[in-house]
């Protein structure tokens, strides 16, 4: 990142009289990007992994919530004398019903346990659910999560677009939207 210098000032700036001014403005950084949009679309893989590599990532909690979205359990089916049968279980996806059947088809269990199965699954996933809703109670009471919180929520984020003069491509089109993580800028200059 680049920290924005007004351009009055920028004459015989430099890092260390940043540092000495001791000033309690708060800090501003500028993104550029020089390639055109038209060469973003095109990029290959691994050039566009090491493009995504340098945006600047910022932890918004309210985002971090939606990607984590596990909703798959692992246990172990208990079963005698065999040794206990391990599944995995995405409560998104799958039927407890159809996924026993499954089992079943597979002859990985025996038709007289079904019961039993569907029982113990639906109480692996009731307790899936239950520590799921209790660690994000448990993560959203920490105060690093609500200081967290608290500066995205108070943070401010300006799209800036290049002044128009004759040597510049007109932007008919202004958005807010920013990148994935930033998601959109409050103010379009």
């Amino acid at each position: 990142m680049i920290p924005y210098i007004p351009l009055e000032l920028r004459e015989g700036w430099n890092s260390e009289r940043a540092t000495k001014s001791g000033s309690n403005l708060p800090q501003i950084f500028v993104l550029g990007c020089t390639q055109r949009k038209a060469s973003l679309k095109q990029m290959k893989e691994d050039r566009w992994m090491k493009f995504q590599y340098c945006v600047p990532y910022i932890l918004n909690p309210k985002y971090e919530e939606e990607k984590e979205q596990n909703t798959v359990v692992e246990f172990f089916f208990p079963r005698e004398p065999q040794l206990p049968l391990g599944c995995e279980l995405n409560w998104d996806m799958d039927e407890v019903e159809d996924f026993t059947d499954k089992l079943i088809e597979d002859e990985e269990l025996s038709e007289d346990k079904k019961e039993a199965f569907m029982e113990f699954l639906n109480e692996e996933v009731k307790n899936a659910k239950k520590n799921k809703r209790e660690a994000r109670k448990k993560r959203m009471e920490d105060p690093k999560y609500q200081e967290a919180k608290t500066y995205h929520e108070n943070m401010r984020l300006y799209k800036i677009y290049p002044v128009q003069i004759p040597n510049t491509p007109v932007i008919e089109m202004k958005s807010h939207y920013v990148n994935f993580y930033y998601r959109f800028a409050h103010e379009i200059i």
